[in-house]
């Protein structure tokens, strides 16, 4: 491991220590959570700092008396999977966007405490993860991989992740409908009329994004249909399916319901309508 890349760990490991509760931190009080994630909050049990940093043209930083408790026991609560998932997946810290998103992490987490919840659930690496995924530059390194069969050990890291996460979500008992807005060009709509004239079965070959509600998948087309100038055919996938999974407490925007479905799962084609400014092509997974 270079000294660039032990370095970035030492700084994920260290964040990390300073957001990372689990279950069994659930005796500290949540005041005293919040304290940790954010330094310069003054703690209702002790407003007598022990330490003042002073820096010129910078505001003085204060160092209170609970806050070197509080994280030293936080510290030593960072669970062992944590820091072997850190050590398996060196490359996916050691990529620019991963430490933009977990950046944007960390303020998403001070500004919506109810998002710690989720690390009941998932530990802080998938949340990073799927919060990572829920950003243009995040599923865009990994939906261009996938597509292209084309991966760099980042991107190769950060699916096995991806995938790990998505297992742990709990998945449908029932079939139920996702909407997805395509702007499709002209080949792709002759390989979706051919699949339902020979009955064929396709699969998707990147994450599919889809969304619980119909108007999600028009407002996308009326969004971008005159992007780049180019003459596209509006389509609307309406896909029945117990794979999806719901991400949308795990989003950087958790008022936009997201449920996405991964590669290889094998759909059929079941009819296209169509309309005066849209198509809609019915799919179901078999």
């Amino acid at each position: 491991m270079d000294i660039k890349t032990k370095k970035n760990l030492q700084i994920i490991l260290s964040n990390i220590a300073i957001v990372q509760f689990e279950n069994e931190l659930e005796d500290i009080e949540y005041e005293n959570n919040l304290y940790i994630l954010n330094p310069f909050f003054k703690s209702r049990i002790s407003h007598k700092y022990i330490r003042k940093i002073e820096r010129p043209n910078k505001k003085p930083e204060y160092i209170y008396s609970n806050r070197r408790k509080r994280e030293s026991k936080t510290r030593k609560k960072v669970s062992r999977l944590e820091k072997d998932l850190l050590k398996k997946y060196p490359s996916f810290f050691n990529n620019n966007h991963v430490t933009k998103s977990y950046r944007l992490l960390k303020k998403h987490i001070r500004n919506n405490p109810e998002y710690l919840e989720n690390l009941k659930k998932l530990t802080l690496l998938e949340c990073l993860t799927l919060f990572h995924y829920s950003l243009k530059w995040g599923y865009r390194d990994l939906n261009y991989s996938l597509r292209n069969n084309i991966f760099s050990d980042y991107t190769l890291a950060y699916y096995q992740i991806i995938s790990n996460a998505l297992k742990k979500l709990p998945k449908s008992n029932t079939f139920n409908t996702y909407y997805r807005g395509v702007l499709m060009n002209k080949k792709e709509w002759e390989n979706f009329n051919n699949a339902i004239k020979l009955k064929r079965v396709f699969q998707f070959k990147s994450i599919t994004s889809t969304s619980p509600r119909k108007e999600d998948g028009i407002k996308y087309l009326i969004k971008n249909r005159n992007k780049n100038n180019e003459v596209k055919i509006p389509v609307v996938l309406l896909i029945t399916t117990k794979e999806a999974k719901d991400i949308t407490n795990y989003r950087w925007r958790m008022d936009t319901h997201e449920s996405i479905i991964m590669p290889n799962i094998k759909f059929r084609i079941r009819k296209i309508i169509k309309y005066d400014l849209y198509y809609e092509i019915f799919i179901e997974d078999i």
